[in-house]
């Protein structure tokens, strides 16, 4: 091998090894590239309302489908049950923050695409959590309406037994005899020490426990309403110590006002009354379209 074919070997390793040095003081110094920002799919249908009312009413009737477990079928036939059902209510500004805004939309988005049951209850409790801050006022109240009340009965035979008495399961600490709620109600007025207009809570309370007893049987429901208030103001005055010893008494009473309901009726007119705000919602139609588009891209 000559000097010159063993020189140019010589230059050629070092060469090679220089390279390899400059490539690893490249990458050494090179900034790392950043990771690309995850952006979340926009969520089925129309989108969701700025305004913080609206989305709320929009997020509850998704919320209550999604409880209900209804099909393309039964949402369609809940959209034209829905027809000149919804409320015209006016509704006083909402105020709330991004925060709010946020746990709407990703509410919204788990809801529509059906995830985990337990990261929905999280994200629900989380709403609600911000929702039911001092610093949050929203004005999403559903009134329902005549309309809807005349067509609750009809659509609530339209749903399953399954689906019944899961929607039941879910807000099964919502529910309550009258008669408990009567005396329920003596109690509260007195721990409440008259923080709460009484006039106010004892005619709400009156106007529940009226359709429970009656259902959509408006003339019923009031009158019983009438007598339930007059019940209440009649033993408002008695101590707790009273109410604790004439609680039996009490309890006859009530029950006297209330008749004797079979608790299958009032399950039955709950969730008539449940139906009849569904239906008196007006992000109702928009939101049965969401429900509606989700359900196509499952398929």
């Amino acid at each position: 091998m000559s000097r010159f074919t063993s020189a140019i070997r010589f230059d050629r390793k070092h060469l090679s090894l220089l390279i390899a040095l400059f490539l690893a003081v490249l990458v050494m110094g090179a900034k790392p590239k950043a990771k690309p920002v995850k952006e979340e799919p926009a969520a089925p249908g129309p989108e969701l309302p700025k305004d913080l009312n609206l989305a709320s009413l929009r997020v509850h009737a998704i919320d209550t489908i999604y409880e209900l477990d209804l099909s393309a079928d039964q949402l369609k036939m809940l959209r034209n049950a829905a027809a000149g059902a919804a409320g015209e209510q006016k509704r006083s500004a909402a105020t709330g923050d991004e925060k709010l805004a946020a746990a709407f939309s990703d509410f919204n988005r788990a809801l529509l695409t059906r995830e985990d049951d337990q990261d929905i209850a999280r994200l629900r409790n989380h709403l609600t959590e911000l929702a039911t801050s001092d610093e949050v006022h929203l004005d999403d109240e559903v009134e329902p309406t005549d309309t809807a009340r005349t067509k609750a009965p009809e659509v609530c035979r339209k749903f399953s037994a399954g689906q019944i008495a899961a929607y039941l399961a879910f807000h099964a600490d919502q529910i309550a005899d009258p008669n408990e709620k009567m005396l329920a109600l003596l109690t509260e007025l007195h721990e409440d020490g008259g923080a709460t207009d009484a006039d106010t809570a004892i005619k709400d309370a009156g106007i529940d426990i009226g359709r429970l007893v009656a259902g959509q049987d408006d003339k019923k429901a009031a009158a019983i309403a009438a007598q339930v208030a007059d019940w209440v103001k009649a033993n408002h005055d008695l101590t707790d110590d009273q109410i604790l010893a004439q609680h039996a008494s009490l309890e006859a009473s009530a029950k006297k006002v209330i008749g004797d309901v079979p608790p299958m009726d009032i399950l039955s007119h709950w969730l008539e009354n449940e139906t009849a705000e569904l239906l008196s919602n007006p992000q109702l139609p928009q939101a049965i379209e969401a429900v509606l588009a989700a359900q196509e891209q499952e398929h």
